[in-house]
């Protein structure tokens, strides 16, 4: 798959992400540990979120309040 600025360069990297809930950064995170994948060229870096059903609707619930 090509990155949005056309390139084909790109390379997935180990990555450690924490996601807060709330802007304050209280609410204890969630710790995921996805592979998130590098353009080479300009940069642009992407991940997903691994598990599935449970750990989006968190994502839901928090976007929602």
């Amino acid at each position: 798959m090509a990155c949005k600025c056309g390139s084909e360069n790109q390379k997935p990297f180990p990555a450690d992400v924490k996601i807060y809930f709330d802007q304050a950064r209280t609410v204890a995170p969630p710790v995921f540990f996805p592979d998130t994948l590098v353009c080479l060229d300009c940069g642009l870096s992407e991940f997903r979120i691994p598990g599935g059903w449970n750990e989006l609707q968190a994502f839901r619930r928090a976007s929602a309040e």
